[in-house]
């Protein structure tokens, strides 16, 4: 079941429970035709806006060892590869659930193709889990939902035990892992939780970052072109 969150919870300070995150780059980039994850969009690539989004909190990235180079310094990113490799979104959580540190109470749960996720994108989803209706069942997890109505099975936080549970039972999509899960959707205002997953998206994600970026930031070229997500749907899902 889902209820939307007002969207006032937007700037909302970041308070509550320990938090770390599983981002998920174990994917094949098929419908890309080539590597995206480190694609210059604007100053940034896909997979370190992610990381840095997640402003040194503990996180556990899912996908090929080369992706250490990624992480930014000083921060927190243990890389684990899901079992089998390329086995899909579930397998990868399970393998990033597994190696989570002890003592956190949620886990943000990131496709690491998110060009735009940053910082208070984050902190809306984490003030929204704290603030749901105190009359109705405490929420397991709350998630953006996109402007054309889709939830976004990776972009969202969960409380851990929550997870465990829905995990066990989980198939091979996401779906099934929030079949039955009490969600709070949030409407994403911003467009943080927009992925990259063809090369039509890649280049409207360069235009979007260009028109965003601050003088000093601009590059003679401009941003150079590269190659769900990397694990957010099973082989035949549609995208929500």
């Amino acid at each position: 079941m889902s209820r939307p969150v007002d969207a006032s919870t937007e700037g909302a300070p970041a308070q509550g429970p320990a938090f770390g995150a599983i981002v998920l780059a174990g994917g094949r980039a098929s419908r890309m035709g080539g590597p995206k994850l480190l694609a210059r969009i604007g100053s940034h690539t896909p997979v370190t806006r992610v990381l840095a989004a997640c402003d040194g909190a503990p996180v556990v990235l899912v996908g090929p060892p080369d992706l250490a180079a990624a992480a930014p310094p000083g921060a927190c990113v243990t890389i684990v590869r899901e079992d089998p490799p390329f086995g899909g979104p579930v397998a990868g959580v399970r393998a990033g659930l597994a190696a989570l540190p002890p003592g956190l109470d949620v886990v943000a749960v990131l496709a690491a193709d998110l060009p735009f996720l940053d910082i208070a994108a984050l902190q809306q989803l984490r003030a929204a889990l704290g603030a749901g209706d105190p009359h109705a069942a405490s929420p397991e997890a709350v998630a953006f939902v996109d402007d054309t109505g889709h939830r976004q099975f990776l972009c969202a936080l969960w409380r851990l035990p929550a997870l465990g549970v829905r995990l066990a039972a989980a198939g091979e999509s996401m779906r099934s892992v929030y079949a039955g899960a009490r969600v709070l959707d949030l409407p994403d205002l911003r467009g943080a939780s927009r992925d990259v997953d063809t090369p039509r998206d890649l280049a409207q994600a360069q235009a979007r970052a260009q028109s965003e970026l601050s003088p000093g930031e601009l590059s003679p070229g401009g941003p150079s072109p590269g190659g769900p997500s990397p694990s957010e749907l099973s082989p035949g899902e549609p995208r929500s």
